[in-house]
């Protein structure tokens, strides 16, 4: 089995935690096996391709994008509990009066997140990504329900 680093014991904020040490890169002597992605690089340039062909058949990518963020916004608030559906929402959006409010909100402001964070991640001035960038996709939410890890966690497999 090939290693690419070591496992040491270090201290953060007065915790002791395993740190993964990567080793120094590049590496002497990389194994290049180029043959064995070629079925996997082929699926994924065939899928680009396709991806590329359905581009030129919608009028803009952020049409193109509309339903998949708001099927992902619906789904990541689902598992906070949420009842809203993609019907709901795109009634919201027409100025329909709904019974569930609340959930319809809840998916408003994750796609009002996702926006700004994408926009200012076009913006020549914006934030690169990074943890502040994605707190203020949070703006006007009380940043107490949602602390930011202070030291990390080591994931491990054997």
């Amino acid at each position: 089995m090939r290693t690419t680093g070591t496992t040491i014991t270090t201290t953060t904020l007065g915790e002791a935690v395993q740190a993964f040490v990567p080793h120094p890169l590049p590496p002497a002597d990389p194994p290049l096996a180029a043959e064995i992605h070629a079925t996997g690089n082929h699926r994924a340039e065939m899928a680009l391709a396709r991806l590329a062909g359905l581009a030129g058949l919608v009028p803009s990518v952020d049409w193109l994008l509309y339903s998949a963020i708001r099927k992902e916004a619906l789904l990541t608030s689902q598992i906070e509990g949420t009842q809203a559906t993609l019907t709901d929402l795109f009634d919201d959006e027409a100025g329909q009066v709904l019974a569930n409010t609340a959930d319809v909100e809840e998916v408003t402001n994750y796609l009002r997140a996702f926006r700004l964070v994408r926009d200012k991640l076009h913006n020549e001035a914006g934030l690169p990504t990074s943890v502040r960038l994605l707190c203020d996709g949070f703006e006007g939410k009380d940043l107490e329900l949602l602390p930011c890890r202070r030291t990390y966690e080591i994931v491990e497999t054997h």
